[in-house]
């Protein structure tokens, strides 16, 4: 009765219950996916909170950067016109700045809304995601922590499925259409691939160069000792670990980035405004 409700229920959990219909051990099987989503709303909110701050920090900083620009600076545009001194080049710029995003700053916010709707329609088409899943995983940190988070995934969901007797190959297929990141979905259809020729699952996962060494390696021993499911749970909780690592080091990094780029610009604004202000003042005098 659950597949008649594939939007509740998706491959994984079906499967799941499938198994442990089979095997009588229904009561293992439900604290075994208990478990499973536990650890992986923990990993979303751990992201979820780490990324509140910046976000508002920056929110809070172009607001204020915007009515600083496209109110306050314009209202010295009279003042300054009236000496009938050249200004210097950076009140230029900054009245110009401020002059174009009062007259033209919902033309911006208009290109940026559409600039969303075209990245949110790219990724909706197949071979699009696919190249912007490609360059997520290319950036320098975000890279990274989503191929954390998608090996912490791929690791804890197999061995889930492999402890309820699920079949490798079978368990591999559920796993690939679990992944969030597409370039690492499609290098599992090649992973899957090498089984179905008699591979081990270490062998192809080497060949991808996204997939970490390290998880290759510790793989291997575990299908090599026969403890695949066991080792491949030391995987996801080493990856677990490192992810809330990342993010850390991350925030520590971005936060004071943040701060002193955002403070540069109001700086140089306010300097800007005020070297003109200096100059006016010892025209009079």
């Amino acid at each position: 009765s659950i597949e008649a409700h594939p939007r509740v229920f998706n491959n994984f959990y079906t499967n799941l219950l499938r198994a442990a219909e089979t095997g009588g051990a229904l009561e293992t099987v439900l604290e075994r996916l208990a478990d499973h989503l536990d650890k992986n709303i923990e990993i979303k909110n751990a992201v979820k909170s780490a990324l509140v701050y910046p976000i508002v920090l920056v929110g809070v900083a172009v607001i204020s950067i915007f009515i600083l620009l496209g109110y306050v600076v314009p209202q010295f545009t009279e003042m300054f016109e009236n000496v009938g001194q050249a200004l210097p080049l950076s009140t230029r710029i900054t009245i110009g700045t401020g002059e174009f995003l009062r007259d033209w700053g919902w033309l911006l916010a208009v290109m940026l809304a559409l600039a969303v709707l075209l990245v949110q329609r790219q990724l909706r088409d197949p071979h699009q995601a696919l190249a912007w899943h490609r360059r997520v995983l290319k950036t320098p940190v975000a890279g990274e922590l989503v191929l954390k988070i998608e090996v912490a995934r791929f690791a804890r969901t197999l061995a889930t499925l492999l402890q309820n007797g699920i079949p490798l190959l079978k368990a591999l297929t559920i796993v690939r259409n679990t992944m969030s990141n597409r370039a690492l979905a499609n290098g599992l259809d090649r992973v899957a691939s090498g089984l179905r020729e008699g591979q081990s699952l270490a062998d192809p996962l080497a060949k991808l160069t996204q997939f970490p060494a390290f998880a290759v390696h510790m793989i291997k021993v575990g299908e090599e000792s026969g403890n695949l499911s066991e080792i491949l749970l030391q995987v996801a909780s080493t990856y677990d670990r490192d992810t809330q690592v990342t993010l850390k080091r991350a925030l520590a990094l971005l936060e004071p980035v943040l701060i002193l780029v955002l403070g540069a610009i109001i700086a140089a604004v306010i300097i800007s405004i005020l070297v003109a202000i200096l100059g006016i003042n010892e025209l009079v005098v």
